[in-house]
């Protein structure tokens, strides 16, 4: 069973031949009362070297609306950048890693307290959906 899927792209060209890029993909749980928004940011330093950002938001229904319960940002180490790269040109995340979202990452997401800004393990979760 696949979840609704919104994937959304954005680019900025910059100087010196880095590209930042945005890649946004809204991941609907099964359940209708959560909401993953899980992003891909390419970014460019000042020396034009490469960084890349997941960016990680668990939402749930309160009084009809949507709204963040966790939201997190995690540096993706030099040597996935790889793999970054793969799944911002392909816009697409494979079947395994909207499993993991849909199944550890949302559980994990769930046990955390509102507000969260940073959690070791859900990190590492995240950084395996590369």
């Amino acid at each position: 069973m696949s979840p609704a899927r919104k994937v959304t792209t954005s680019r900025a060209a910059a100087a010196g031949g880095c590209t930042p890029i945005s890649v946004k993909v809204a991941v609907l749980l099964p359940d209708d009362q959560h909401e993953i928004n899980f992003g891909l940011t390419k970014g460019c330093n000042p020396d034009n070297t490469v960084f890349w950002i997941i960016d990680f938001v668990f939402k749930e229904l309160k009084g009809g609306v949507m709204k963040t319960r966790v939201e997190v940002h995690v540096t993706v180490g030099q040597e996935q950048h790889e793999q970054a790269a793969k799944l911002a040109k392909t816009r697409k995340l494979p079947p395994e890693s909207v499993d993991l979202l849909n199944g550890p990452v949302a559980d994990r997401a769930r046990k955390l307290p509102p507000g969260i800004p940073t959690d070791k393990r859900l990190n590492g979760m995240l950084l395996s959906t590369l």
